[in-house]
């Protein structure tokens, strides 16, 4: 049996199949965020300050097989699409980040 999840917001919206000792789990998200404090200090220790908004898309995903007794199997990994949705530098002359991706996230893990 394959279960699958939907998470919206962090929240589980719709469990469509359930069972013990279930072949897998597929757990698939969108969230949005806004307001997120971003703080640097330069190399002349001067700091800079701004707010940013991101959209994260993704699929989670766990897997388990056991093809004779005592013998698993198990795959585990994700992959996510995080972006900036609204962020503009103050020190590179304005330059927009706007659709670029997040630093620091992973794509596929």
């Amino acid at each position: 049996m394959l279960q699958f999840v939907y998470s919206d917001g962090g929240f589980l919206a719709d469990l469509v199949e359930q069972c013990a000792g279930s072949l897998g789990v597929i757990d698939v998200f969108h969230r949005t965020f806004d307001g997120v404090p971003f703080q640097q200090f330069t190399a002349a220790g001067t700091q800079v300050t701004a707010t940013y908004g991101a959209s994260s898309s993704g699929v989670n995903f766990e897997g388990h097989w056991e093809p004779i007794r005592h013998l698993t199997f198990d795959l585990t990994g994700d992959w996510q699409r995080d972006l900036y949705t609204n962020y503009s530098s103050a020190t590179s002359g304005g330059a927009s980040y706007t659709g670029l991706y997040l630093a620091r996230q992973p794509r596929l893990s």
